[in-house]
């Protein structure tokens, strides 16, 4: 990840992160481990926090479910195994608050229908599996949605 994003996924992590702080009431202590994270997540709060740029340029969500190696292939993102109980994904300006357990049944319920595709190669070489996830799907099926004019809270 070149440096200009990664500033801009670094500081939409400090938004979030005080999003939850101002309105949920949480602190949230980031493990800067990289064992510890990939062991227990991102956070002590069960947060899995994703920076998708791509979604001011597209109608979709890019949602990653598995990262794939030369020699193996690993759950990651929604499907990433560790204490994660929300899945919080977009950019400053409007970011969607999922429950990781309803966006898994929903991807279990439609990954038949669902347009899979491989995303971005990260920095340790494996390449992101994931499928796409419209925005006007995900505006229903959010747990909260934030955006910079209002928050809209969903049922």
């Amino acid at each position: 990840m070149d440096a200009k994003k990664n500033n801009e996924a670094t500081e939409f992590q400090d938004i979030v992160y005080k999003y939850f702080k101002e309105e949920w009431g949480w602190n949230i202590i980031h493990h800067t481990n990289i064992e510890k994270q990939f062991k227990e997540g991102e956070n002590n709060a069960g947060i899995e926090i994703k920076n998708d740029q791509q979604m001011r340029n597209y109608p979709n969500l890019f949602m990653t479910i598995s990262r794939e190696y030369y020699d193996c292939t690993v759950p990651s993102g929604i499907m990433k195994k560790h204490n994660k109980r929300f899945y919080v994904q977009g950019v400053a300006e409007k970011f969607y608050i999922f429950g990781l357990n309803d966006l898994i049944r929903y991807y279990n319920k439609n990954k038949s229908t669902l347009k899979h595709k491989t995303g971005y190669t990260t920095g340790g070489g494996g390449k992101e599996n994931g499928f796409l996830l419209p925005q006007e799907t995900a505006d229903k099926i959010a747990f909260e949605v934030y955006t910079k004019q209002k928050q809209l809270t969903l049922v």
